[in-house]
């Protein structure tokens, strides 16, 4: 058998008639228990479109005294990514939930770091109201975080790809994208707006087929495949030429301030530096922005996933607190093949803490090492 749209649609509409659900759902499942009992839950197939490829990180080429052993890891990547189908089954909320036809909410599509599902409002009120059918497929590329710059990316733009790699396509796309940043890359993707099935918070879609690209790599976890996904569809490379030293600053955010921002600024822009707040581009401006660099230094946040715009091979150097040393963006950097750093400022606890990954401290202030920065920036070449 051709697995299709029209097949998906045809296998859907032969089964019992559709429902419309009130009240909360009954309880949460996973997907290795869906697939234990997959006419139950609507489950048509379960199909992998991107094989994982594990990896082992190099440690970086500088980094703060005691801190080596935060960045030796193995790529945490060890699942082929997949896209799942579903017959009789909802999407809801902002998030894209997918609730299956046992009335079950599914759990991968409720990623979020100590997520407690017993309690999740789905589960304890008719929060979604009223279900609205749906004639067709539809693909549901929403989840928790897209308002954030890393999250869009990663998250949500390689799932379109996903859903190009079936044989076959969907009607629509279930997805929160409303700012300029998100409607301007889905414009670069090719996906019109009137393909968008816009997700909302209090409205549920029972399509004929629910089809559903689950998060590559899952939460925070990178596939090697992504970063050439996203420079291939946006850079034109051509048009990039390698000329700007770029210092992204977060002084108009609320949160992860350098506290020593104008002595860094200074700093920097005395070794030919340039000073940039990505939110002043687009999207097609950021993508230009970050493909012309030659090297990039910023705090720790979004504004470094921007990295998988730059050439392979642009240094990067990232600014901690010693309290939260999160490896993300160093293995993003890793896997798109760029030179890395990392400066971690003193904090309440000294740097050889177990961790360093303590979340109450995701959103403090940062103090940058001028002295560590002018290290850096010479093991870097920069």
């Amino acid at each position: 058998m051709v697995w299709n749209r029209q097949t998906w649609i045809r296998l859907a509409r032969q089964s019992s008639p559709s429902s419309r659900w009130w009240g909360p759902a009954k309880g949460h499942i996973s997907l290795e228990d869906v697939q234990k009992a997959p006419a139950e839950h609507g489950l048509l197939s379960v199909k992998e479109t991107h094989p994982c490829h594990p990896v082992r990180f190099l440690p970086p080429e500088w980094c703060t005294e005691g801190l080596v052993k935060h960045f030796e890891s193995f790529h945490a990547h060890d699942t082929p990514d997949r896209t799942l189908l579903f017959e009789g089954s909802r999407v809801c909320g902002l998030d894209g939930i997918v609730i299956t036809k046992a009335d079950q909410l599914l759990e991968e599509t409720l990623i979020q770091p100590e997520l407690d599902y017993d309690r999740h409002p789905a589960m304890v009120s008719p929060y979604y109201g009223r279900v609205n059918r749906f004639s067709g497929a539809l693909g549901v590329v929403a989840s928790r975080f897209s308002n954030n710059v890393y999250h869009w990316l990663f998250d949500i733009l390689p799932r379109f790809e996903m859903l190009k790699a079936l044989n076959g396509s969907v009607d629509r796309y279930y997805v929160l994208a409303d700012t300029p940043y998100q409607l301007g890359s889905l414009d670069r993707l090719g996906i019109p707006q009137k393909s968008i099935l816009r997700a909302k918070l209090r409205v549920q879609w029972e399509p004929d087929v629910l089809v559903v690209p689950l998060i590559p790599g899952g939460l925070e976890t990178v596939p090697a495949w992504v970063p050439h996904f996203l420079r291939d569809a946006f850079v034109e490379t051509a048009k990039s030429r390698i000329t700007r030293k770029l210092y992204i600053s977060r002084s108009r955010c609320r949160t992860r301030n350098v506290m020593n921002e104008g002595e860094l600024r200074s700093f920097l822009e005395q070794r030919g530096f340039l000073t940039v707040w990505l939110e002043d581009y687009s999207f097609k401006e950021q993508v230009s922005l970050m493909a012309s660099a030659k090297v990039v230094v910023a705090p720790h946040g979004a504004g470094l996933a921007g990295m998988v715009f730059c050439r392979p091979g642009t240094p990067v150097i990232e600014c901690f607190r010693c309290e939260y040393v999160n490896t993300l963006y160093f293995r993003l950097a890793r896997l798109c093949g760029h030179p890395y750093a990392a400066l971690v400022s003193p904090g309440n606890s000294p740097v050889s803490i177990p961790s360093g990954m303590n979340r109450r401290f995701v959103y403090e202030p940062i103090t940058v090492s001028l002295p560590e920065m002018n290290e850096a920036l010479k093991v870097l070449d920069c």
